[in-house]
């Protein structure tokens, strides 16, 4: 029987299966007791929020307010919604009271997270230990200063994960494709937009988030917290619609996404035309220009950093009729001065969290 311990979101897991994560397991581990100590104290809290909740309401005091315990509350990536009953004379009815998970948002690390959130991927990769780029105050007056700051973070994650690379050729793969990217960006930002406007954009936009009712029509959504304004072209049809993920979308299956891409637009289109807007973008133009000119890949890198050496492999570097492999050796000594030291360490550091993770493993199995 293999040596198991218990994760959050993930339950018990081995340590072959923690091993092939591109997470970084370690700091994961430490989420599991950072939501025991949370929920024991919003538990001892159970009083205060009965009354925040009768204030929010209008209610007396007299005004009955059960907390449910905590094994019925509702936990989702970032939040904890704990069901509240309440009774008084002219109500009976249940809420939800939504409070956000610190552990999972770097709030130890940068302290005001939790009121000002980026994008979730963003405070994900904060919260297992990335130094910030960007502040929860910086403004872009342009599209190439956004573009050059999520290419530094995007150094950083491979600076400071132990866990960022498989081995020495996955190493240089991931300096060359970041190298790739600043060069290329000036092709597939519009000049027209770079400076605005900019357009406000879901960035946890998935089917969970996304509620309908018998008839497929929309009728709520929900994680609202992660809009942000971002270049007009990083708008685009949701990857997720045929069922998989953007580094998936290769032979049939972009051959299946291109089908549900048209029709998606041809409904855009007509919701735009029906639409005031305050700019004299169409949207829909832009959207079908970036995925004919094949930016719509470069900007997916910019939104995803795990999908990122997949969709430079896939879909950019046959633009220049070249692979990845030929090019990477050689555009990976651009990423940094010493870059065959930079792999060592990457290696090293990767054999290191090698170590620590089986350590964590037979620890928890002695006691």
């Amino acid at each position: 029987m293999s040596i198991t311990v218990e994760i959050e979101d993930d339950g018990a897991v081995d340590y072959e299966w923690a091993i092939n994560q591109d997470a970084n397991i370690l700091e994961r581990l430490k989420y599991l007791p950072a939501r025991n100590e949370l929920y024991n104290s919003l538990w001892t809290k159970r009083k205060t929020i009965c009354s925040l909740i009768r204030h929010q309401l209008g209610l007396d005091h007299r005004d009955i307010c059960n907390v449910a315990s905590p094994r019925e509350w509702i936990q989702g990536s970032f939040n904890v919604c704990i069901p509240v009953e309440v009774q008084s004379n002219h109500l009976h009815q249940k809420y939800l009271l939504r409070c956000c998970l610190p552990h999972k948002l770097a709030e130890t690390s940068y302290p005001g997270t939790m009121d000002e959130k980026l994008r979730c991927e963003m405070v994900m990769l904060e919260n297992e230990g990335i130094p910030r780029t960007m502040g929860t105050t910086d403004t872009y007056p342009s599209a190439e200063l956004y573009v050059t700051d999520m290419l530094t973070f995007y150094d950083n994650c491979l600076l400071s994960n132990p866990n960022a690379v498989f081995d020495d050729e996955d190493c240089r793969e991931k300096m060359a494709v970041k190298t790739l990217l600043r060069a290329l960006s000036h092709r597939f930002i519009r000049r027209e937009t770079r400076n605005g406007p900019f357009i406000l954009q879901l960035t946890d936009l998935h089917a969970s988030n996304v509620f309908v009712d018998d008839e497929w029509n929309l009728v709520c959504l929900v994680d609202l917290e992660w809009i942000c304004a971002l270049p007009s072209e990083m708008l685009a049809v949701p990857c997720w619609l045929t069922g998989h993920g953007v580094d998936e979308l290769e032979g049939e299956l972009l051959e299946e996404f291109e089908e549900m891409r048209l029709e998606f637009m041809r409904f855009f289109e007509e919701e735009e035309q029906e639409l005031v807007s305050r700019h004299s973008l169409s949207l829909a133009n832009i959207m079908d220009e970036t995925w004919t000119s094949k930016g719509v890949w470069f900007w997916h890198c910019i939104k995803s950093l795990h999908a990122m050496t997949s969709l430079a492999r896939a879909h950019i570097c046959p633009q220049f009729s070249t692979r990845l492999t030929s090019v990477a050796e050689i555009l990976s000594k651009f990423w940094c001065v010493d870059s065959h030291r930079m792999v060592e360490k990457k290696v090293a550091d990767l054999q290191r969290y090698e170590e620590d993770l089986r350590h964590c493993f037979d620890r928890d199995n002695a006691n």
